[in-house]
């Protein structure tokens, strides 16, 4: 296990061993304050933190309560399991990533800069407790259900999709009917959005985010 980091506050218990995937998370970005991997009633399993420990753990509680709030009424809503929670405040960005049924992933970043470097380290972190936990990856995980999108050049826009790939279907975009963006990317640039014609004969907006490169779809 390595040294712990230079900003990385005295720990109040014994490291374990997720604490180096913990550690790697927190040093991806200069701007991350602490990681905290809980379960499901909000109780720390470990923890990297620059903050006081104490601060931390109730963070990643609150925010992990909140996740399990919220999921009822999003079933209810029929909008699917919650996977993902990110909360752009004053001070922090917040954000909560369910690991399976019983584990959460909580990161607290300083609100400054781009963070799509962190969220890519979390992804890498995610997959790492899910193996050293012995955890399988849920059908749900927001970042296993990722659409592959081919695109094209448009007149008027740098691209547009042309194939959608996803579980081994390939589905041709036969049309777009129009282009707009909307202020809620991940890293904090607005999404690009597409509202398509499907060869199947649906129609379904396909949306970029190009803070993160990830397509998806409303």
């Amino acid at each position: 296990m390595t040294e712990p980091l230079a900003r990385e506050h005295p720990r109040d218990t014994a490291p374990t061993m997720f604490t180096e995937a913990l550690r790697t998370l927190v040093a991806s970005d200069p701007a991350v304050l602490a990681a905290v991997f809980l379960d499901r009633d909000g109780e720390c399993v470990d923890y990297c933190s620059a903050l006081p420990p104490f601060d931390a753990k109730v963070l990643g509680a609150q925010l992990l309560v909140l996740v399990e709030n919220l999921r009822p009424t999003l079933a209810k809503l029929r909008h699917g399991e919650f996977a993902e929670l990110h909360v752009h405040a004053e001070r922090y960005e917040l954000v909560a990533r369910r690991v399976d049924e019983d584990y959460g992933c909580v990161v607290v970043r300083a609100e400054r800069g781009d963070d799509a470097p962190m969220l890519a380290a979390l992804d890498d972190t995610i997959d790492e407790l899910r193996r050293i936990a012995g955890l399988d990856v849920p059908r749900w995980d927001a970042a296993d259900l990722t659409l592959v999108v081919e695109t094209r050049t448009s007149l008027g826009w740098s691209h547009a999709p042309a194939v959608v790939l996803e579980r081994g279907q390939r589905t041709v975009v036969e049309a777009v009917f129009g282009r707009w963006e909307e202020p809620s990317g991940l890293a904090g640039r607005p999404l690009e959005c597409f509202r398509c014609h499907m060869a199947d004969g649906r129609d379904e907006t396909l949306v970029f985010d190009p803070g993160y490169g990830r397509w998806y779809r409303w």
